[in-house]
Order: C-alpha cells, then sequence, then structure tokens
C-alpha cells in the first residue's frame, strides 16, 4: 500500500497517518522509519544496522532505537546526538541512551561534539508501532 500525502504537512502526520494503517493490520508490527532523501551506501552495511537497530527495539521491549553514524568530518548540516549509558547490545552493536541531541549545530558547537565523541543522527529509528503510537500520544495531548 503506498499513501501519498496530499501535501507537506511534517514529519509528524508523515509517519502517525501510516501507522495507523500499520497498527489496524498488524498491532504487533516493528516499524523502521527513515527519510526518504537520504543515499546510504553499502546497502549490504545500512541493512545489516537496520537489521540491528530492529533486533535492539525489540530487546528492549520495543523502545525506539535510532540509528547513528560515526562522523568522519565536522558537518553542521547534520544532527549530532551525544550518547548517554549503556541500555543493552544486539551482539553486534551497542545500545545506549541519547544524552543530548545538537540539531544543526553552529561550528563550535559541531566541533566540541565531534571532539567528544558525539555521532551524527541518521533519522532512521526502529520501534514497536504501538511504542511509537504510545509515544506520540505522549508528545501530542498535552
Amino acid at each position: 500500500m503506498v499513501l501519498f500525502q496530499p501535501k507537506n504537512v511534517d514529519t509528524a502526520a508523515g509517519i502517525f497517518l501510516p501507522l495507523t494503517y500499520i497498527l489496524a493490520r498488524d498491532p504487533q508490527a516493528t516499524v523502521v522509519i527513515h527519510p526518504s532523501d537520504h543515499f546510504i551506501s553499502p546497502e549490504g552495511a545500512f541493512l545489516s544496522a537496520v537489521d540491528q537497530a530492529v533486533r535492539g527495539s525489540n530487546g528492549l521491549g520495543g523502545r525506539p532505537v535510532l540509528l547513528a553514524a560515526r562522523p568522519d568530518s565536522l558537518e553542521l548540516e547534520y544532527g549530532w546526538i551525544k550518547p548517554g549509558r549503556f541500555l543493552g547490545g544486539t551482539g553486534k552493536a551497542a545500545i545506549q541512551a541519547v544524552e543530548t541531541f545538537f540539531e544543526k549545530p553552529d561550528a563550535a558547537t559541531a566541533d566540541e561534539a565531534w571532539a567528544t565523541g558525539s555521532l551524527w543522527n541518521t533519522m532512521v529509528l526502529a520501534a514497536k508501532g504501538k511504542e511509537l503510537w504510545r509515544l506520540g500520544w505522549k508528545c501530542f495531548s498535552k
């Protein structure tokens, strides 16, 4: 099934409208969300990382697991993540809490993030659909 957004109404609608269809068909579904405008190569390594994120989410009761990438340069147009405490692992990858997000930081903040081991936010997320739904209601019902 392909759902078309009649106009751009940003990320929340772009996630939660399709999520209603997914959960109606499979209330136990695990979903992976990724931006439509990213090109990632090699594909095999990316799919392996997504598989690890799904395994990590399932191992944490369906909690969202966000993929991060090790930076190879100082990038101001990317979001950065400062990793927090260790939550678990998948055998291949460590899962850590997110301590801080830095969305498109200035040069000084990005330099500090890079120097202290922060990672790029890929915006690729794996989670149980019902957990995303619960978190969405928590955010939007305030």
